[in-house]
């Protein structure tokens, strides 16, 4: 468990760090644009939009990547190591840090534990496979609204631009509008085969080890994500038994 520990922390280091770089980038970025706007009185000043936006998009992008590491870890350390699950999650929950409330937002999607028992591999493997698909449905919602954002970002300086060299340069103007299908086209793809990728190298393994999984698949959060993933995500998992190899 002692892994676990010294992982959180620097886990919460890295966090802070991350938190402090993005408000300082973005602050100074700001500062920038509307300096350079009084100064030298250009529309071109909203070129400094999409890399704004791009920018923090990056920091926070970084934040969840963090979160997403540290609990894979500390799912992969349990059943392999001294790691306690339920102890770990209280210890950390309950520890008197200045950071509580950000302790117990990170231990909170944890699995529950309350009989301190380390259990099968079978339902060890269900919990992370719950996990990588809670990642990929909340890390594709966040690019597609990134890749939203940064293309809406684009649209001042070019209709501007239009504006100024007329209707020859519509075209220009609406393409960051024809380019956003493409961009969700590449998230959603990316996303997926790395999933795959992922949950393939768990091998066979009996996910009705947890008798709730229908119910935990259910209450996650299936908006802004293709339709066909509900039906499609549990449909492979289905593939994955004991018997035969995932298909």
């Amino acid at each position: 468990m002692e892994e676990a520990i010294a992982l959180t922390w620097s886990t919460m280091t890295a966090r802070l760090k991350n938190l402090r770089l993005g408000a300082i980038f973005s602050l100074t970025s700001i500062l920038i644009m509307i300096l350079v706007a009084i100064v030298f009185r250009t529309w071109w000043v909203l070129a400094g939009l999409p890399a704004l936006i791009l920018s923090g998009s990056l920091f926070m992008y970084r934040e969840q990547k963090i979160l997403f590491a540290w609990e894979d870890r500390v799912l992969a350390l349990w059943g392999d190591s001294d790691l306690c699950m339920g102890i770990f999650a209280q210890t950390m929950a309950n520890h008197p840090h200045a950071l509580n409330k950000s302790l117990r937002s990170l231990v909170a999607p944890l699995p529950e534990n309350t009989d301190y028992l380390v259990p099968s591999m079978d339902r060890i493997k269900t919990y992370r496979w719950l996990f990588w698909t809670r990642s990929l449905l909340q890390e594709t919602r966040f690019l597609r609204a990134a890749a939203f954002n940064f293309i809406l970002a684009c649209l001042p300086v070019c209709l501007w631009y239009v504006w100024r060299g007329g209707w020859p340069w519509l075209l220009l103007g609406l393409s960051p509008i024809c380019a956003l299908p493409l961009a969700e086209s590449l998230v959603t793809g990316w996303g997926r085969r790395r999933w795959e990728k992922r949950v393939a190298g768990l091998g066979a393994w009996d996910a009705e080890g947890l008798p709730d999984l229908g119910k935990r698949l259910e209450a996650m959060d299936w908006s802004r994500v293709p339709k066909g993933w509900r039906e499609w995500m549990p449909g492979k998992l289905a593939g994955y038994s004991k018997a035969g190899d995932p298909s």
